[in-house]
């Protein structure tokens, strides 16, 4: 029976590429004295385009996965199928261990989303399978021999997961498959992992095409997006039948789970087309980001539906409101230096403080438009953004594909898609560092 317990691809990639491409004119936003500095620059055989969020050990040392890379002389994987690394920091500066290289075919490819790490130092997290367009859930464990990779669970064909997994204090393991337009459970009895699908989306006004992943708070219940859906009437720029919709999954009486819309896009100033996993803080609110949306000025001749914005839920006497604390704006007159970014697709982290973090694959640099790092503060006036970085493109990265992970000193991390070692052509991408100002 199963117990209830007390916590593919992330990155859009078709509508990414449009929108990094595409000729962003946006404004200038507060430059902060913080200096980014790369830590890894990816070559090829160590991996290539990191993907996902890393994720930091109570050691210090970050884990994260390439989308290529590694395992090169493969048919299933031209520029290599992708591999999963860890980062440690010595006396001479930072070395990289690859864990794992994927191989292709039914040994998985194109591993995607963050990883999620056990109390026994476990990595899960998923990937592709190349000969039936499926996916799967696999997981690393460390041994006196190194790390052993084990597929948990092979989903069926058009069904992998799509974004980063949670994982529960009992080792239950929960995503979106996007395909399959459903939210699943993954738990493990004697050895063998079984799928149960805990939500199948209608289309309709509860949402269409997960994406993204889940977060899960403390009392159990999960919090996702969906890219489609809601309002079916709303016309969104990339999607045919609604702007999205913040949903949340609790567990019921019968034994079932229980669907609650938070918020229902309507493709103007609140925002159009959530792309990213939200984050709940310990009163219960949810912060999350759309890729268009709030500006009815657009951002670009491609795209008319504005940059993007921050939105916050909260519930009061059990009625979600919805807050935008950030609108990503288009310059006005083209003269502004450009460093504020657009379309945000990656999660927001929170510090202790209150303040928000995420990266944009788009906008920055007029000119270059390789996104930026930044934060948003709580002012008195409302939020504040400051750009902690713009990206160039060039040994310093681009497009980041990744939102922000924080250190206990205050720093932060990230990784970009491209840049840095120009051996894959634009670049394999790069981890870097940003120190902040104290």
């Amino acid at each position: 029976m199963k117990s209830r317990k007390p916590h593919a691809l992330h990155l859009f990639r078709g509508i990414s590429t449009m929108l990094i491409c595409a000729a962003l004119t946006l404004s200038l936003a507060a430059r902060s004295q913080a200096q980014e500095k790369v830590i890894h620059y990816f070559t090829g055989p160590d991996g290539a385009g990191p993907f996902g969020d890393l994720i930091l050990d109570a050691s210090g040392n970050l884990y994260g996965v390439t989308s290529q890379g590694g395992h090169m002389d493969n048919g299933d994987c031209i520029l290599g199928c992708g591999t999963v690394f860890r980062l440690s920091r010595g006396s001479g500066g930072w070395k990289i261990t690859t864990l794992h290289q994927f191989t292709g075919g039914k040994n998985g490819s194109s591993p995607s989303g963050e990883l999620v790490a056990d109390g026994d130092g476990n990595l899960y997290g998923a990937a592709s399978d190349d000969v039936d367009s499926s996916g799967f859930v696999y997981r690393l464990s460390p041994t006196s021999s190194g790390w052993k990779y084990t597929v948990l669970y092979a989903f069926p064909a058009g069904g992998g997961p799509s974004g980063k997994l949670a994982l529960d204090p009992v080792g239950n393991l929960y995503g979106v498959s996007r395909a399959g337009n459903l939210v699943f459970e993954l738990s493990s009895t004697g050895g063998t992992w079984k799928e149960t699908v805990l939500y199948t989306f209608t289309g309709g006004a509860d949402g269409s095409s997960p994406i993204g992943g889940l977060t899960l708070d403390s009392s159990g219940n999960l919090y996702g997006v969906t890219l489609e859906g809601g309002n079916t009437n709303s016309v969104c720029t990339f999607v045919l039948s609604g702007c999205g919709v913040v949903f949340e999954l609790s567990p019921n009486s019968s034994g079932g789970w229980t669907e609650t819309v938070l918020h229902t896009f309507s493709g103007g100033t609140d925002g159009d087309e959530p792309a990213g996993p939200v984050t709940v803080d310990s009163l219960g609110n949810v912060y999350g980001t759309t890729l268009q949306g709030g500006s009815s000025s657009g951002c670009a001749t491609q795209v008319a539906a504005g940059c993007g914005v921050v939105f916050e839920l909260s519930s009061t006497g059990g009625k979600w409101k919805e807050t935008v604390l950030h609108i990503f704006q288009p310059a006005t007159d083209g003269t502004d230096g450009g460093y504020k970014g657009g379309f945000p697709q990656n999660h927001l982290t929170l510090d202790s403080d209150g303040n928000l973090y995420t990266a944009t694959a788009a906008g920055g640099r007029v000119g270059v438009y390789q996104g930026v790092a930044l934060k948003l503060s709580h002012i008195s006036t409302g939020w504040a953004e400051t750009v902690l970085d713009a990206f160039y493109g060039k040994t310093d990265g681009g497009s980041p594909a990744s939102s922000l992970t924080l250190d206990g000193s205050g720093n932060v991390f990230g990784t970009t898609l491209i840049g840095g070692n120009r051996t894959c052509g634009m670049g394999c991408g790069v981890v870097y560092e940003i120190v902040l100002a104290k």
